[in-house]
């Protein structure tokens, strides 16, 4: 959606922002608190791995399904079922899902 390395994730300011946006909606939902990551090692991985795309946006990149509805999808079923609001996860689904109908359909 951003075609940016994971480590712009971090550096970017406005990046950062959504992570952090992200990240306190996931921890709304309570199968994920139970095991919740800290929001600094979430950065830690993103500056470790700071020069890969993410796999969707390779997916993205060569014409394939993503994993969107598996990951994303699955995690907004969950938040449905318990009434918890995650506006922004929403918008990342359906970004990346107009993404991927957009080049299956042109595929």
């Amino acid at each position: 959606m951003l075609h940016v390395s994971n480590g712009e994730l971090v550096s970017n300011v406005h990046y950062q922002k959504l992570v952090q946006a992200v990240y306190s909606e996931l921890n709304k939902i309570p199968f994920i608190k139970e095991n919740e990551i800290s929001l600094d090692s979430v950065n830690e991985v993103c500056l470790q791995t700071s020069t890969n795309l993410s796999s969707m946006l390779m997916d993205i990149k060569y014409k394939r399904k993503t994993e969107i509805d598996s990951i994303v999808g699955f995690v907004l079923k969950k938040a449905k079922s318990q009434q918890i609001d995650t506006p922004y996860l929403q918008f990342l689904f359906d970004v990346v899902k107009g993404k991927e109908t957009q080049i299956i359909e042109k595929s």
